[in-house]
């Protein structure tokens, strides 16, 4: 006896509106199912939001040269600014903007 062919799964071939829009009509359909889907999506937000955010800072900590920390550092028309004072300005400066995503973030737990 020949094998079955298996048919394709639908659910796999779905674009991901296709399949937003599926799951909207379950949880129209099944409204019992609303509290599982709305836990499932909280902990995939949340990890999306932590690894987005850790790539972004990677990203922007990597990003001085060398001439950054230069353009910064040594003799200026008032004094002398020390290359680890210039160094933490610029760590100061790219953390700044995730600090305040984190404390938001932090505030809306």
């Amino acid at each position: 006896m020949p094998p079955r062919s298996r048919k394709p799964n639908p659910i796999a071939s779905l674009t991901d509106a296709e399949a937003a829009s599926v799951l909207k009509l379950l949880l129209i359909r099944k409204p019992a199912l609303g509290a599982e889907a709305e836990s499932i999506a909280r902990d995939m937000l949340a990890e999306v939001n932590a690894k987005a955010l850790a790539e972004k800072l990677f990203a922007e900590l990597t990003s001085d040269t060398l001439d950054d920390l230069n353009a910064r550092a040594g003799r200026r028309s008032w004094g002398y600014v020390d290359p680890v004072e210039a160094a933490w300005e610029l760590l100061d400066e790219r953390l700044a903007p995730f600090r305040d995503e984190v404390l938001v973030g932090a505030l809306a737990a």
